[in-house]
């Protein structure tokens, strides 16, 4: 049986994310591109604290496309799913670039300078998560 659709829902509602009605279309369309679920929860929750803090209306809780010479803002959540997932696949995974250190170093390189924090709050937030997948 797949857990992930009520782990994420129940995570999601843990922490009030806005994002929670769409949970169910974040692992679709992560999937459809290969890239595990978790790993854009554990991004979303490093970058906005799963869509509570980013540009209102934005439907971007990833921080992709956001620096200093704009921002990307997507008018649903779904939209933003497809960009993040489509653009990880393309950009990084095919490319080899798969763990949070790796994909770092082109999504975010200023984290570098601080030591890998980038990395390392997605890496924490993926263990959390698979810890509350083993334990369903």
């Amino acid at each position: 049986q797949d857990i992930l659709p009520d782990l994420v829902y129940h995570y999601m509602e843990k922490y009030k994310s806005p994002m929670i009605e769409s949970s169910s279309n974040l692992i679709e369309i992560a999937r459809k591109y290969e890239i595990d679920p978790l790993l854009l929860v554990a991004i979303a929750q490093c970058e906005s604290n799963l869509g509570k803090k980013m540009p209102p209306d934005c439907h971007n809780p990833f921080g992709w496309g956001i620096h200093s010479k704009g921002t990307l803002c997507f008018k649903t959540w779904e939209e933003g799913y497809e960009a993040i997932s489509k653009g990880l696949r393309k950009n990084y995974f095919d490319k080899g670039r798969s763990k949070p250190e790796d994909i770092m170093e082109m999504y975010t390189p200023a984290s570098l300078e601080k030591g890998g924090s980038w990395a390392k709050c997605v890496t924490k937030f993926m263990v959390q998560l698979n810890d509350l997948k083993n334990a369903m």
